[in-house]
């Protein structure tokens, strides 16, 4: 059984359970921490309370990945959101109640871990286990650190239990840890992580981490610092020694059938009726957006949140991918208004899932990224030497593009920049920590509107959207504010600059 199926199977147990944050007020229902970890048994059950959060609708089954999405260059909605839809174009500020949502989440999945952590070390569990589990810990703080900083930067670094007043008052009162330390310090658990987790999928657990998981979170912080040697050395390890491979079929990568295949690295796994997300339903299209004088497909009965823009529809590449990450006409021939990504659009393939109950995976790590991080940090180092260029031609085999060659090394930093959009068109995180980590995110929008401006079949409304995105766009906007409510419970907590 997936560990995504326990998740609903056992009780969900949080530490704090009358508190809307763990912040908030002095805990008075904290679960005895001896009532866990006699077994392995218990420790699994307590991962899947992190797993719970995780893939909650406040983080990765909704708001977290629409902060990211919304705000790149890539993806809009069909329509202005409104006002309730501050991720939609940089409208957010300390009181969005969104963004408190995420921070309260994280805490209590990152409070879960450290219990875990914590329990398993003083625990009678065989050591095997013992180990595996205090590394999955490990690495799920890690990971949610990893995305704390990438929201808000500079955050409390907590890595004890809150199990006692002591505790309670030590985590609850911390002040803000200079997010450099925390990526510093989430790279030395990774790396105790990434020797004791398997180095395969378990057969029974298949989205629980292994140990390449592991390596390829380290590679992204690496990225993030802008290491380039530590990106190159982390990115030949995992190609060279793990059994990740790229499938030689782009869309076999999405399959629904597929989903765990040999490229992918790390998902969250939603289940149709067991484990539903919305995810999938935020990529589906919204009938009445489509009045195009023919009927339309049932399945168009989704959010339509995540549109591309006409000008990526334009410049794409005609390639192998294009089939897979552009879906705007029907089977009869008629052209819709708006632009999808095809790989994302499950009702394709399973025309049983439905509205919010969708079993579309969250997908942060597969292979291909880890060439194309290969690729951008050799030629960082060296320009353009045969390693960059065998490490985005790979990825431009698979799609039929012709290799590339004779570049300089700005013309092939480009080069690396569109592959990334177009091989990653719509997943996950990617696209937004990206322009980040460039420090172009703006300048990003900024092309994408005027060539929004002069694209084929263009939409005023997307036109509008990049507008509304760049009115907004002050620069303390890319990263989120702390949320007021915190700061009044925590008053060692401090604003980010721009924000009130």
């Amino acid at each position: 059984m997936k560990i995504s199926k326990i998740i609903y199977l056992i009780p969900v147990f949080f530490i704090f359970t009358a508190c809307d944050s763990f912040l908030d007020e002095e805990p008075k229902n904290l679960i005895d921490p001896d009532r866990f970890y006699n077994n392995e048994a218990d420790g699994v059950a307590a991962l899947t309370g992190i797993y719970s959060h995780l893939m909650s609708t406040e983080l990765f089954g909704r708001h977290a990945g629409r902060f990211f999405n919304l705000t790149a260059d890539d993806m809009a909605p069909t329509r202005d959101l409104g006002a309730a839809r501050t991720d939609l174009a940089f409208k957010y500020d300390e009181n969005d109640p969104l963004l408190r949502g995420i921070w309260i989440t994280m805490y209590k999945a990152i409070n879960d871990a450290n219990l875990l952590i914590y329990r398993v070390r003083n625990s009678q569990i065989p050591e095997r286990a013992r180990k595996e589990l205090e590394a999955e810990g490990l690495f799920l703080r890690a990971f949610m650190y990893y995305y704390m900083v990438m929201m808000f930067k500079d955050v409390p670094y907590i890595t004890e239990p809150t199990i006692d007043d002591e505790s309670y008052n030590t985590n609850a009162f911390m002040t803000r840890t200079p997010s450099e330390t925390i990526l510093s310090a989430i790279v030395e658990d990774l790396k105790i992580a990434e020797t004791e987790l398997p180095a395969n999928i378990r057969p029974d657990y298949k989205m629980r981490p292994t140990r390449w998981a592991a390596k390829t979170l380290k590679l992204k912080i690496y990225s993030w610092q802008r290491n380039h040697t530590a990106v190159k050395a982390a990115a030949q390890d995992i190609i060279q020694n793990s059994f990740h491979r790229l499938l030689s079929n782009y869309g076999d990568i999405f399959r629904h059938d597929n989903e765990f295949n040999d490229e992918m690295i790390f998902q969250f796994d939603y289940v149709f009726n067991l484990v539903p997300g919305s995810n999938g339903t935020s990529y589906e299209p919204r009938a009445q957006d489509e009045r195009i004088g023919v009927p339309v497909p049932d399945w168009f009965r989704g959010f339509g949140q995540y549109t591309v823009y006409k000008s990526i529809v334009a410049a794409h590449p005609d390639d192998l991918r294009k089939f897979h990450n552009i879906y705007e006409q029907l089977d009869n021939g008629a052209m819709l208004n708006f632009s999808y990504i095809r790989k994302m659009l499950r009702p394709l393939q399973v025309p049983e899932e439905g509205r919010n109950n969708d079993g579309q995976n969250f997908q942060f790590f597969r292979l291909a990224d880890v060439y194309l991080e290969l690729a951008e940090a050799e030629n960082e180092l060296s320009g353009p030497t045969a390693l960059a260029y065998n490490s985005i031609n790979v990825i431009r085999q698979r799609a039929g593009l012709d290799d590339l060659e004779g570049l300089s090394q700005a013309e092939l930093r480009q080069a690396i920049r569109d592959e990334r959009l177009y091989e990653f068109l719509g997943e996950g995180t990617i696209r937004k920590i990206d322009l980040m980590r460039w420090g172009i995110l703006r300048e990003a929008i900024e092309q994408r509107r005027e060539a929004e401006l002069v694209a084929p079949r263009r939409r005023p409304v997307l036109i509008n959207i990049l507008n509304t995105k760049l009115q907004n766009l002050q620069p303390h906007k890319i990263i989120f504010p702390i949320p007021i409510q915190e700061i009044i419970l925590n008053n060692n907590l401090t604003q980010n600059p721009g924000y009130l």
